[in-house]
């Protein structure tokens, strides 16, 4: 996946609420899940305490490598039926060539839903009865950034999506701290028909050594919503297709509102 990462994020004043698909799945309570204060001194550095969740495959272990410019913290699964199993915390600190940031990085590196069937009832509640004590291994056990991943090679699928909703619904209530990351975008399965912008982008900039010796500025994550909402638009080719593109875009909508895009 290399550096393979754009993310989408969610503000707060959130009004609305998404309309989320019928026979939603809440087995368990969130309530012990506890938030960084967002009133907190901005200008004293925090460790970054951060989930990730998603379905298999999608790029969640490579992902927090990346952020820790490490190929070894997190175990990659290497094209096994299972990758991650149950969850494991990674402290250390964040890349240095992330913008010069000196922030530590907390990460609970969480095993992935399945990508072929809609997850259970008791799949779900043993995910979260595993998710909630690596949570109290955070400093002050709380949770900064809820990260879900998204691989945009991949043809999505409908329980892929209902999966993701079903994620989605339960951290509603924590959607200001959401954050969408698109993983492996920048593969040849989607070089053609997606986000030429920003491959063009990164393409001038390939050689470059530093944040300051950046050519031009990259695409805004509103540009890059509408292009993937284009793209899904276009590539709809079968009933089947279609009813895993109306569940993207439900998805999509969760983390979008803070753009305020009429799509």
């Amino acid at each position: 996946m290399g550096n393979s990462i754009c993310c989408f994020n969610q503000e707060d004043g959130v009004e609305e609420d998404v309309a989320f698909l019928q026979g939603r799945i809440r087995p368990v309570s969130v309530d012990e899940i506890q938030l960084v204060d967002s009133g907190a001194d901005s200008t004293v550095a925090r460790p970054l305490q951060a989930i990730c969740l998603g379905v298999i495959g999608t790029g969640r272990s490579s992902f927090v490598n990346t952020l820790l410019n490490s190929s070894t913290e997190c175990k990659v699964s290497g094209g096994q039926l299972r990758g991650t199993r149950g969850c494991r915390l990674v402290s250390n600190r964040a890349s240095n060539d992330l913008g010069g940031d000196q922030f530590f990085l907390d990460y609970i590196d969480c095993e992935g839903l399945r990508s072929d069937q809609k997850v259970k009832s008791v799949e779900l509640d043993d995910f979260f009865h595993t998710l909630v004590p690596s949570i109290r291994s955070f400093k002050g056990g709380t949770v900064s950034h809820i990260l879900f991943t998204l691989d945009v090679a991949e043809r999505q699928t409908a329980p892929t999506m209902n999966n993701l909703l079903v994620l989605a619904d339960v951290f509603k209530a924590f959607r200001s701290n959401c954050y969408l990351v698109l993983t492996k975008w920048d593969t040849n399965g989607v070089q053609k028909d997606w986000n030429n912008t920003l491959l063009a982008w990164c393409k001038k900039n390939r050689r470059v050594k530093t944040v300051e010796s950046l050519v031009g500025e990259p695409p805004r994550p509103e540009t890059m919503l509408v292009e993937y909402l284009e793209y899904l638009d276009n590539k709809v080719d079968s009933a089947v297709d279609a009813e895993a593109g109306r569940k993207m875009k439900t998805l999509l909508a969760f983390f979008r509102k803070s753009f305020d895009l009429g799509v």
